[in-house]
């Protein structure tokens, strides 16, 4: 049961995207493969960032989501800037430029869960890591 159960852990961040944003995997004990054959191509994993920090621009060849969960800060999505908040989610398509801020102002730290596909529905794989 342990390995199904995961908590966001601070001691357990770790960098990510060129140093830019922090990372924790969602369920530490799983690979993708135990989750579900197929369908991750990597683990789903928490994305914080703390006041004043930006993710990097970048772009993968498979498509992600987000779903923000705590905090309020801005997204690059392709050439579209605009605000997100907890309780949003955004579908990024693959190769599609992306990037987040948390202003400096911010009071806490924005959070996300991030789950990258292998594939869409009805396509054949794609090839890429994150």
């Amino acid at each position: 049961m342990q390995q199904n159960i995961g908590r966001m852990d601070r001691a357990k961040f770790m960098k990510a995207h060129a140093d830019s944003m922090y990372v924790q995997k969602i369920f530490p004990g799983l690979k993708p493969e135990d989750i579900r054959a197929g369908t991750f191509a990597y683990p789903p994993c928490w994305g914080i960032l703390d006041a004043g920090m930006t993710m990097e621009k970048h772009k993968h060849p498979i498509p992600e989501f987000y779903v923000f969960i705590q905090g309020a800060g801005v997204m690059l999505l392709g050439t579209e800037r605009f605000d997100v908040t907890a309780g949003m989610s955004v579908n990024i398509p693959r190769s599609m430029d992306h990037e987040v801020t948390n202003p400096e102002s911010a009071v806490e730290p924005l959070i996300w869960v991030s789950i990258g596909l292998k594939q869409e529905c009805g396509e054949p794989p794609v090839s890429g890591k994150k």
